[in-house]
């Protein structure tokens, strides 16, 4: 389902040890939910791809934590982020953006 929502994307800082929180008031969600059978059990699977427009720059890297919303905390909670997967910087057309795949 793709909605017009808002994002906070959580970067670790690796010289400063610390977690960087970045809020994008305008993002395009598309989000999908499945699950996976296993021969014990049915795991769920949220998978997420966040195309933020470039107005912004901000550092992102593999193993960043997205939070669909508005984040308010310090440092992210594994339980309700999704995990960065892919990235990449859109620069072409009309309208650049940040694509972020997360799950």
């Amino acid at each position: 389902m793709l909605t017009n929502s808002s994002a906070t994307l959580y970067h670790y800082d690796e010289e400063k040890e610390t977690w960087i929180r970045s809020y994008f008031p305008c993002a395009f969600v598309y989000r999908s939910v499945s699950s996976s059978q296993s021969p014990t059990a049915f795991s769920p699977e949220t998978r997420a791809v966040i195309r933020i427009p470039n107005y912004a720059k901000t550092k992102i890297a593999l193993g960043d934590y997205v939070l669909i919303g508005k984040g308010a905390e310090d440092i992210p909670s594994s339980a309700l982020c999704l995990k960065v997967t892919a990235f990449a910087e859109n620069n072409f057309g009309t309208n650049p953006h940040l694509k972020i795949i997360c799950a």
